[in-house]
């Protein structure tokens, strides 16, 4: 229940016309924050994945990957997407 909530959650700011990549940004950061608070790595696995994976088509169809302008660039919510399963999904105790 837990997931399909938060992808819902995760999918409603895509759903709209503008600053798509500014709700995920602010998805992602709550994601980064309960990421402590949760001991399965699996959990952590399918609310990235309900994040990512509507992120990757509309960056597929929009083409576009910046938050900002021209001028100032804001790529912050395509990184920490990128970055979350690194930080947050693989541990120290894998083999190598």
């Amino acid at each position: 229940r837990l997931h399909l909530v938060f992808e819902k959650f995760a999918k409603c700011g895509l759903d709209g016309a503008t600053n798509q990549l500014g709700h995920t940004q602010s998805v992602m950061m709550l994601l980064d924050t309960v990421a402590v608070h949760v001991t399965k790595k699996e959990t952590l696995w399918r609310l990235w994945v309900s994040v990512a994976s509507p992120v990757n088509e509309l960056i597929s169809k929009t083409n576009d990957v910046n938050q900002g302008n021209a001028l100032e660039h804001n790529f912050t919510a395509v990184e920490m997407t990128i970055v979350y399963p690194f930080k947050h999904l693989i541990d120290s105790s894998l083999n190598q």
